[in-house]
């Protein structure tokens, strides 16, 4: 059986997320609802005409204010700003993954309103469970975590070097610097804000910010929790972001075994989701790429004491992809442990 999926948020996300559920032709997912502010009509023409990532290649309208028609198939439409309004049972909602950014917090209204299972794309500090594909994935228990972070974009960049350095070098301590692209929250012209530096014109400065990829990265690596910070910059692009990340390591190793490690860490759980590139790219060279972390190879080795990685992440395609696993791999292991209220028997989408 499938798991049937509704999208709580059709914003950059949102809709990179429902093109890889719909353009990947899963097996598991069927989206079945969108929810979110705008109209239909609205909705359809920005899923369809993209900025960043171009035309979708399927057939996109809008059936009045009640559904979107996506490559023939009818996705229920609804425009409920509070989710706890919403009725997912009525539909049979398995799963909804939120990704307003606003509700993040708010997984348990979701349950509330009939759905099985909830997953959340961004932080979440009282979630269930704090979920990276391939790195802790495998702590996902079907039977204990309802509502599931899928971390943040930049948590999602850093957390499988964090893994391969750790395994292999022993990180005894690190600093990250996100070069991150601007996002939407972010205002074009100087506009009020309670972060004085996070509101002023976007296009014009870098912007340095916090990031919560530090306190989920120490979610994820008890042991490395208070031994790793960091902080984010956010520059005049509209995606992809950069990762410069310095460790103190125990072992070190010259520059082609360190990068042979990370090479041959970037098979079995981590397959499709690091690599590392040789070549002499620039950001707008990942754009579209599903690697949630490209180490740049020119740019990282040890000096001194010190290991400097430098990597890439298209934050949204590449971030929607990891979401997109993970609502697949929720599906399969909660649909195989017959988890009350879930689709026995849901196939694929497994690591």
């Amino acid at each position: 059986m499938t798991v049937r999926v509704a999208i709580n948020g059709f914003g950059r996300i949102g809709r990179q997320l429902a093109r890889h559920i719909l353009l990947k032709n899963s097996e598991t997912l069927a989206l079945v609802a969108i929810n979110t502010l705008g109209s239909a009509a609205q909705s359809a023409h920005l899923f369809q005409y993209d900025s960043i990532y171009g035309r979708c290649p399927c057939p996109v309208e809008a059936d009045g204010e009640s559904a979107l028609i996506i490559a023939g198939q009818r996705v229920s439409y609804f425009q409920q700003e509070d989710p706890a309004k919403l009725r997912w049972g009525d539909l049979g909602i398995d799963l909804v993954i939120e990704c307003t950014g606003r509700h993040a917090e708010r997984g348990q209204v979701h349950l509330e309103s009939g759905a099985d299972r909830v997953i959340v794309a961004g932080s979440a500090g009282n979630a269930d469970i704090t979920v990276c594909m391939g790195v802790n994935h495998e702590g996902f228990d079907p039977l204990r975590h309802r509502v599931v972070c899928g971390g943040s974009c930049t948590a999602n960049s850093l957390a499988p070097l964090v893994k391969i350095l750790d395994e292999a070098f022993v990180i005894e301590w690190g600093m990250v610097t996100f070069l991150h692209s601007y996002t939407k929250e972010q205002s074009l012209l100087d506009a009020p804000y309670p972060d004085l530096r996070r509101r002023r014109a976007a296009t014009q400065s870098i912007i340095p910010t916090s990031t919560s990829a530090i306190a989920q990265i120490g979610t994820m690596f008890p042991a490395l929790r208070g031994k790793i910070d960091g902080l984010a910059l956010r520059v005049p692009t509209p995606v992809v972001h950069a990762v410069d990340f310095v460790v103190k390591v125990k072992r070190r190793e010259d520059k082609e075994g360190l990068l042979r490690v990370l090479e041959n860490g970037g098979q079995g759980a981590l397959k499709n989701i690091l690599a590392v590139s040789r070549e002499p790219l620039v950001s707008v060279d990942l754009r579209g790429s599903d690697h949630s972390c490209v180490v740049d190879g020119e740019f990282s080795g040890f000096y001194g004491e010190l290991l400097r990685i430098l990597a890439w992440h298209d934050n949204e395609h590449a971030y929607s992809a990891r979401i997109f696993e993970l609502a697949e791999y929720v599906g399969t292991r909660a649909g195989n442990s017959g988890a009350p209220g879930f689709p026995a028997g849901a196939e694929g989408g497994t690591r």
